[in-house]
């Protein structure tokens, strides 16, 4: 994977996705947060939206993933840039480094989430997109074998928080952002000029995903 790398970061104008992805806990909420908000000195968590302006909150953890709602002027110790806009979340956890489903293990969903959603430490947001379509897209890439390879290059544990350094920024002007996740994934080889072993290597070593791995795409 390493070299892999190595060629993606030659590319004229390289980016890490690092840049666009949030820091640990984007809104300062932990996972337990929703049981017992006054334990950080928090108001109370709703389990129903009460107000057509209130805010939608991801939640995770034992029980699974759920919905809560917040007031909008809830007093978040952190408040994300993407709050308000298209991003998607993506498990902080990401990758059960259990090798025998391969390189980085079994990676679960990914959620495209809407404008005026917030998230307890579960995920991490991705992006800060003005549009659903861009938002999309970016899922899709998130998806392809190829950005979880290089993920793969610095993450040393499931957690991914800082591992986006080697994961180049797309523009998305590519009409082939359009097509499936795994013709994605051939055209990012294409663009980068990666060489046919390398290719094999990590079509043959990653997890198969598609686009029924993507909450909220359809």
């Amino acid at each position: 994977m390493t070299e892999l790398s190595q060629l993606v970061k030659k590319h004229f104008g390289f980016e890490p996705l690092q840049k666009i992805t949030s820091v640990l806990k984007p809104y300062g909420l932990r996972t337990d947060v929703p049981k017992d908000p006054s334990k950080y000195q928090l108001p109370s968590i709703q389990d129903e939206r009460f107000k057509k302006d209130d805010l939608e909150l991801w939640t995770g953890g034992r029980g699974g993933r759920k919905i809560k709602y917040v007031p909008k002027n809830y007093p978040f110790p952190r408040v994300s840039e993407a709050l308000h806009s298209y991003k998607v979340l993506v498990p902080y956890a990401w990758g059960n480094w259990s090798e025998s489903a391969g390189l980085g293990g079994a990676y679960s969903d990914i959620i495209i989430a809407f404008p005026n959603v917030a998230t307890t430490e579960t995920w991490q947001e991705s992006g800060n997109f003005t549009s659903l379509n861009i938002a999309k897209k970016h899922a899709k890439y998130l998806m392809t074998k190829f950005v979880r390879a290089l993920l793969y290059v610095n993450k040393f544990s499931q957690h991914s928080t800082t591992a986006w350094g080697a994961v180049p920024i797309q523009d998305y002007s590519e009409d082939w952002w359009e097509l499936s996740i795994s013709e994605i994934n051939e055209k990012l080889f294409d663009k980068y000029h990666i060489p046919n072993e390398i290719r094999k290597f990590v079509n043959d070593n990653i997890q198969d995903k598609n686009e029924s791995n993507i909450v909220n795409f359809k």
